[in-house]
């Protein structure tokens, strides 16, 4: 059976990697020569003799220079707190948004969310992991975490969320995803008994889909990925209404290598998605699929 490994090395919010501590160097003691061991005078004077002969900056003891005397500064680098109106492992993202590579050399990568003159979030990748992480750079603490299980032949794996204490999800065929989600009408009665409330959430499933439809098309593109809602109960808000029932939450399309450099994917919410009814789980999945999609294609060619 597969399990997977362990993403986050402490549930708590540090960051997966931490700097080292810095080295503090010591000045190396000098051998004491064999002639300062005895009880010679004569020694001792010939070689006192000779250092102020030579004296100079090179002779000056470690203990008496100016940078001996400084105060030591030790350099870490800790955590960048998120904005104070979000609570911790929790970002805000953009209705719609893209994916860039602002590297200036075709062999390095520097991937972001946001758009290309406002980048928001850094994006980690590896040979089989992609990683969000909560600002810029490239120590900030991991947000998600999706692993493929098969880049060749798969296109399933697992996401895990930060916010839930190192939470994992276990993603299906077409980065499929089950997730709690407000339920509809959540707080009214629901007629099984006097004053019986309904659950505030419940699991639903949703599914990426190749479509060439008019909701990809929005993006510029004339063929992409859209988010299904499976749950045909819930009606749509907005969104375009997929073939067999459900509505369209989200749209992906990504950019082929024949495209700019930089250029790398585009991501827009529709319908419920966009309006946030779905809640800020939901969101991060829905996010965190679409990269791995973009990942994975592009790690194909």
């Amino acid at each position: 059976m597969y399990s997977p490994p362990a993403i986050f090395a402490d549930p708590g919010g540090r960051p997966l990697h931490t700097a080292s501590t810095p080295c503090q160097h010591k000045p190396a003691g000098q051998p004491i020569p064999s002639y300062l061991v005895g009880d010679s005078d004569k020694h001792k004077k010939k070689h006192e003799k000779s250092s102020r002969s030579r004296r100079g900056t090179s002779s000056v003891p470690y203990k008496q220079t100016a940078v001996a005397n400084q105060p030591r500064q030790t350099t870490t680098v800790g955590h960048i707190p998120p904005p104070a109106h979000l609570p911790p492992h929790t970002i805000a993202v953009p209705t719609s948004f893209s994916l860039y590579n602002r590297a200036r050399m075709p062999w390095h990568e520097r991937l972001f969310l946001g758009t290309r003159k406002d980048p928001l979030y850094r994006i980690s990748s590896s040979r089989a992991e992609v990683r969000l992480r909560s600002g810029l750079e490239a120590h900030e603490p991991v947000v998600a975490a999706l692993r493929h299980k098969c880049i060749k032949s798969s296109s399933s794996g697992h996401v895990t969320l930060a916010r839930d204490g190192g939470r994992v999800f276990h993603l299906h065929e077409r980065y499929g995803f089950t997730v709690d989600v407000p339920r509809p009408g959540a707080g009214d009665t629901n007629g099984t008994g006097p004053g019986k409330i309904r659950e505030s959430t419940r699991p639903e499933k949703f599914e990426w889909r190749y479509s060439r439809g008019l909701a990809v098309r929005t993006l510029g593109r004339r063929s992409g990925y859209k988010l299904v809602r499976l749950a045909t109960d819930a009606g749509s808000a907005g969104g375009e209404l997929a073939t067999g029932g459900g509505e369209v939450v989200a749209v992906l399309t990504t950019h082929s290598g024949h495209s700019p450099w930089n250029k790398a994917a585009k991501f827009r919410f529709q319908g419920s998605g966009a309006q946030g009814i779905l809640g800020e789980r939901w969101q991060l999945m829905a996010v965190m699929t679409g990269i791995g999609i973009w990942d994975i294609s592009r790690k194909k060619r």
